[in-house]
């Protein structure tokens, strides 16, 4: 009998984590979608909003399911709307960086500073090049798609570096959010949403 209702416990919360994460990928998605529709202009800031349902997933979802929201999320974004930069910044960083961020913490702060960095970079050196065909098909180079990427084409070098080191202040800054984020729910609003938690 104990074995029975274990199971039919186990089936009913597994189909809240699945209808959860159904709705938070609707609304990560539709987040999203909204950052097009404003002619571009609040791509950035849609895609760090969506990465909050990332960051609240990773906190009270086990397993899979985070990284599923993500990839869903992600998926469903661009199937809308392809050319969707905010998808885009989701799938490459904005929505992959809470589960990431999860891990990084167990490194020591100061190299996990660094480490963090270099990821962040990376991605953008990434997201360069396979976006390098869809966005920038006139640049004969990885450096001119890189310049066009971070100060627009025939940007000044000098820009295009202010642009870089601004991105990169920007990150440490949300970096920041993310985590005082993290300790504000853990702390204070936890145990006032307890019919949100799936643990």
């Amino acid at each position: 009998m104990k074995r029975t209702s274990t199971k039919k416990a186990s089936a009913v919360q597994k189909t809240r984590r699945l209808t959860v994460s159904a709705l938070l990928c609707a609304l990560g998605a539709g987040m999203l979608c909204m950052g097009r529709l404003f002619d571009g202009s609040l791509d950035l800031s849609m895609a760090a909003l969506a990465s909050l349902i990332t960051v609240w997933a990773a906190e009270e979802l086990d397993g899979s399911y985070p990284w599923l929201i993500w990839l869903v999320t992600s998926l469903l974004s661009l199937l809308l709307m392809p050319f969707n930069t905010a998808a885009w910044e989701y799938l490459l960083f904005a929505g992959l960086y809470p589960m990431l961020r999860v891990l990084l913490e167990k490194i020591p702060r100061v190299p996990r500073f660094f480490v963090k960095l270099t990821l962040f970079n990376g991605v953008i050196a990434l997201g360069v090049l396979v976006l390098w065909k869809l966005l920038f098909p006139w640049a004969q180079s990885y450096p001119a798609a890189l310049g066009a990427f971070l100060g627009g084409q025939g940007a000044h070098p000098g820009y295009s570096l202010a642009v870089f080191i601004t991105a990169n202040g920007a990150f440490v800054l949300y970096d920041f959010v993310i985590g005082r984020s993290i300790t504000a729910y853990r702390v204070n609003f936890r145990n006032r949403f307890k019919f949100l938690q799936m643990k």
